[in-house]
């Protein structure tokens, strides 16, 4: 599980009173900076584990997970307290500077304004189908590589990256077990409190040229108040 916890100000005990207003959340929005919790601390081992196997198969790309935290705000913890993460919290999670410094490895420009992901096309997982997926995405793998098979066509001479990896990472059941480590450290299973989405869309420039394999996993804790972003790229 996570050792950093927010319990004192979770969202799953909001006062449900009156809404603030569009100006109010509005201003919240604009006032309240992501917070950038240590990364060596809160994310657990079995979720850098699905990381670094994510990241080998799909050797001409990879994959990076990154947290970042939202500090307590009466206008926000209102909506967010309702549906888990709203369309909005996402674009805002995406343009913080608190992303770019939890994933260095994406080179996001400073420039960056919720406005510029307003037309990403996100789905909705129910949150006890995300290790299932997750496991899906390893199986498939990227262009050569999944997470059942050895590269095609002893590709693996020709490309740097996959003189490192195994024959086989395990079996279908292995790999699902895999999702389920990670939810299970992540989210401790608790499955109504936490929401998850993905987009396909190349939001930055860190997604390599073919899109096939580009995935951006946002996961937003209501207890905790972390939101986990995991981006995956590919390429042939």
């Amino acid at each position: 599980m996570t050792e950093e916890r927010d319990t004192e100000h979770s969202l799953l005990d909001v006062d449900w009173g009156d809404p603030p207003s569009d100006a109010e959340l509005a201003a919240a929005r604009t006032d309240t900076s992501l917070a950038v919790p240590d990364q060596t601390e809160v994310v657990p081992d079995a979720a850098r584990e699905l990381e670094t196997i994510m990241s080998d198969v799909h050797v001409n790309g990879g994959a990076h997970l990154g947290v970042v935290r939202v500090p307590p705000n009466d206008a926000l913890d209102y909506y967010l307290s309702r549906s888990g993460a709203n369309e909005w919290f996402r674009r805002d999670v995406l343009a913080s500077d608190a992303l770019a410094e939890a994933l260095p490895a994406l080179d996001l420009p400073a420039d960056r304004h919720p406005q510029d992901y307003t037309d990403l096309d996100w789905t909705r997982y129910p949150s006890y189908t995300l290790d299932g997926h997750l496991a899906a995405r390893l199986v498939d793998g990227g262009a050569y590589y999944g997470f059942l098979e050895p590269p095609f066509h002893d590709v693996d001479a020709e490309i740097d990256g996959y003189e490192h990896v195994p024959d086989s990472y395990g079996d279908r059941s292995d790999a699902k077990r895999l999702g389920e480590r990670f939810v299970d450290a992540v989210f401790d299973e608790r499955y109504d409190e936490f929401s998850a989405y993905v987009t396909f869309d190349q939001w930055c420039d860190w997604f390599v040229s073919v899109p096939a394999w580009d995935a951006t996993y946002v996961c937003f804790d209501q207890r905790t108040r972390l939101a986990w972003v995991l981006v995956v790229t590919g390429a042939d």
